[in-house]
């Protein structure tokens, strides 16, 4: 195995700590990425829209989400709605909907928003980490709690 980290599963088998992370059109995910493969020691997977004729994004990120234990959204200001009031890109929401519904704890998400982001109502109750614009790296000692708390109880469980 690499650098990254591991953990046994539940059939024995040594397995990479994967973080699945969520962005839009904003260039901050490449910090978050390097933060997490380099100095938290984790796989990650991200999904680049890359247009090939005939391919489902749904079945690409049902494929690629298989193998993560948890995923790290950031929700930056993508799109202008109105008044300068802004929100994701709708490809994050429904990407931070689809993992509620597949992992096992809600606190396997963490939501990276930033400050001026609108958040959508579903979304009220989840706990997220803001930061200001172009700050995203502000966020790096409370990502890498919730991760590692996260990849603890992994390790936890098969003990």
């Amino acid at each position: 195995m690499s650098e990254y980290r591991t953990y046994i599963n539940e059939d024995g088998e040594e397995k990479y700590f994967t973080v699945f992370i969520i962005h839009g059109h904003s260039d901050t995910w490449r910090n978050v990425e390097r933060f997490i493969n380099h100095s938290l020691n984790f796989k990650t997977v991200v999904l680049i829209e890359d247009n090939i004729p005939g391919k489902i994004i749904i079945d690409d990120l049902e494929e690629n989400i298989e193998d993560c234990e948890c995923a790290v959204a950031i929700m930056s200001k993508d799109d202008k709605i109105a008044d300068n009031k802004y929100i994701s890109r709708q490809n994050v929401l429904f990407e931070i909907g689809y993992c509620i519904g597949v992992f096992e704890e809600r606190e396997d998400l963490v939501i990276l928003k930033e400050k001026s982001v609108e958040i959508n109502s579903d979304l009220y109750g989840l706990i997220y980490i803001p930061y200001s614009e172009d700050n995203i790296d502000s966020t790096f000692h409370k990502l890498a709690e919730r991760l590692e708390e996260i990849y603890e109880d992994y390790c936890d469980e098969d003990e």
